[in-house]
């Protein structure tokens, strides 16, 4: 009887661990599907880099002691400020140290470990 007992609890155990580990690796590849249809989304990717080269162009100005007008131009006129910044260690550092930046590279899916050596990775020097 006993036997009978832990042979079932036994058989009850390995179906739920199989049950919950199809759920799980379901649930990863769902989340999988999300982040790859997000970045697809080419809008998505525009209006979010957009964002990003204005907090460097904030930065920028932060660093050399100028500030901005307050507003937020348009998607143009951050592209046309952009053209001929440079970016330096210290910019990038700055850009590194804020909160909104951060949030922006991690909603592109670039990891905090992969956002330290993005300015070495890109360096044209």
């Amino acid at each position: 009887c006993s036997v009978d007992m832990v042979m079932t609890f036994g058989l009850f155990n390995m179906i739920v661990a199989i049950f919950i580990e199809n759920v799980l690796a379901r649930a990863k590849t769902n989340e999988e599907l999300i982040k790859r249809k997000r970045l697809s989304n080419e809008k998505y990717f525009a209006d979010k880099m957009t964002e990003f080269v204005a907090e460097i162009i904030d930065c920028k100005e932060a660093v050399e002691g100028r500030c901005g007008i307050g507003t937020r131009p348009s998607a143009r006129g951050i592209v046309e400020s952009a053209a001929d910044i440079q970016i330096t260690p210290e910019i990038f550092q700055e850009v590194r140290s804020r909160p909104k930046a951060m949030d922006i590279l991690r909603d592109l899916d670039v990891s905090d470990e992969d956002s330290m050596n993005m300015f070495e990775t890109l360096d044209a020097d």
